[in-house]
């Protein structure tokens, strides 16, 4: 009889496992890849001092060095932007890699939280204010006003992450 007890307690961990494992894995899923399948390109702005203009980064290849798998990016028109791009889809935070100066830099984190903090170049240490979900994509909006324009809008929004 004794037997029985343990092949009906075995049956039970095995019957409410997957459940236990199912309820974690729903709280735990990854961020969305800032990544196509095949292809990714960011269209972007350049700014001079006496005009403005809008360029693509492109990803090219992918390749692994310094034990991360990188994207390399670069520009279609200007020159000077060209390095390589890696993701942690599990934290949600991406690296840029300077190949000039051998630096890598975080560019962005999604598990910020409002009073955070993130050092942006040219901003230097930027304060979150909102964190929101829109279209089910994940929103980090922070205290810094930048110009941004399309095709038909132009306008001051501030910086924000989106996933």
């Amino acid at each position: 009889m004794n037997n029985n007890h343990l092949l009906f307690n075995k049956k039970i961990i095995f019957l409410i496992l997957p459940i236990l494992l199912g309820f974690f894995n729903c709280y735990s899923q990854p961020y969305e890849s800032i990544f196509g399948t095949s292809y990714t390109s960011w269209s972007i702005q350049i700014e001079g001092i006496d005009h403005g203009d809008t360029d693509s980064l492109t990803t090219v290849y992918d390749t692994t060095f310094n034990s991360f798998n990188y994207k390399y990016i670069q520009n279609s028109y200007y020159i000077g932007i060209s390095g390589f791009l890696r993701e942690d889809t599990l934290l949600g935070k991406a690296w840029f890699y300077d190949p000039l100066s051998a630096t890598e830099e975080l560019i962005m984190d999604l598990s910020l939280n409002v009073g955070d903090t993130f050092y942006l170049n040219s901003y230097n240490n930027t304060v979150v204010d909102s964190v929101y979900y829109l279209n089910g994509k994940k929103h980090i909006q922070f205290d810094k006003i930048v110009f941004a324009y399309s095709n038909t809008i132009i306008a001051f929004k501030p910086f924000t992450f989106i996933e």
